[in-house]
């Protein structure tokens, strides 16, 4: 179990300084329950892999997301990263900026 925040967003498509490189991304058009994609070293550390299944809590609301894919991260590309990134749908009904 791993407590404390997390970067996370939700997105159709792969982000752009990512590689995939365990499982595979969801259909542009994924309409289900939440999916979610992790940075590869995080989810070594955690013991996570590619069909476990996540508990996430975000602002009080607890839900699961299935693991599709590994993504390795360049942290020093200066851009925006995120360790969890979630199918479509997933933070719907919750406030985002």
């Amino acid at each position: 179990m791993a407590r404390g925040d997390r970067g996370m967003t939700f997105s159709r498509t792969p982000p752009e300084d990512s590689v995939i490189v365990a499982g595979s991304w969801w259909p542009e058009d994924y309409a289900g329950p939440p999916l979610a994609s992790m940075d590869a070293r995080a989810a070594e550390g955690y013991g996570v892999g590619v069909g476990d299944v996540v508990t996430l809590n975000v602002l009080g609301r607890e839900f699961d997301a299935t693991v599709t894919s590994l993504r390795r991260i360049n942290w020093l590309s200066l851009g925006i990263n995120y360790v969890f990134v979630l199918s479509p749908g997933a933070l719907d009904g919750l406030p985002m900026t």
